[in-house]
């Protein structure tokens, strides 16, 4: 355009309206960020109800369909396992169900969440499962970040990670020795 010529009102308010949903969305996917950096509901409602929600965004995002089958003592109430260990599971579970969403063409995935052993040896069980393509055979990538994280979260607690073809789909399987700890 050349110096001096005006522009129409009407062009003017196109760029505005433009510039508007522009500024709107970029906000919406700020928000969004804050959310997975530290989910709220995570603090506010536990674990499993935190699992609940995610799982439920990634079924609107996605179109999988996302089950969440957890014993009703598992995490709750809020307080029970550490505050870290909960967000270190939140995350496990992102990852794995980013991954399924991101590799293996499912249409419907499982998170379970379960306490068991004994009471000397108390063990907290999360696996997602999916009905997808699985593995293929394929090994997976020794230093593919988000399974290297996964992996990390759980050692860091004592426990293990696992990822296995289960020849309907895959599994993933994290199992934390949990520890009594005395409230006084």
């Amino acid at each position: 355009m050349a110096a001096g010529k005006a522009q129409s009102p009407e062009r003017v308010q196109a760029v505005a309206d433009e510039l508007l949903t522009l500024a709107q969305n970029a906000l919406g996917d700020l928000r969004s960020l804050v959310m997975q950096m530290h989910p709220v509901e995570l603090v506010e409602r536990g674990l499993t109800a935190a699992i609940r929600s995610h799982a439920a965004s990634v079924e609107s995002a996605s179109g999988l369909h996302v089950d969440v089958d957890a014993d009703d003592d598992v995490a709750e109430p809020a307080g029970v396992l550490p505050a870290e260990l909960q967000e270190d599971l939140y995350r496990i579970v992102q990852e794995a169900l980013h991954n399924v969403v991101k590799h293996a063409r499912a249409g419907s995935a499982t998170v379970r969440l379960r306490r068991c052993g004994d009471a000397g040896a108390e063990l907290l069980l999360v696996q997602i499962t999916d009905d997808g393509t699985g593995l293929s055979g394929e090994p997976t990538r020794a230093g593919a970040l988000g399974l290297v994280s996964m992996k990390e979260r759980a050692r860091g607690w004592g426990g293990r990670m696992e990822i296995r073809d289960t020849g309907a789909g895959c599994l993933v399987e994290v199992t934390i020795p949990l520890i009594k700890v005395d409230p006084r």
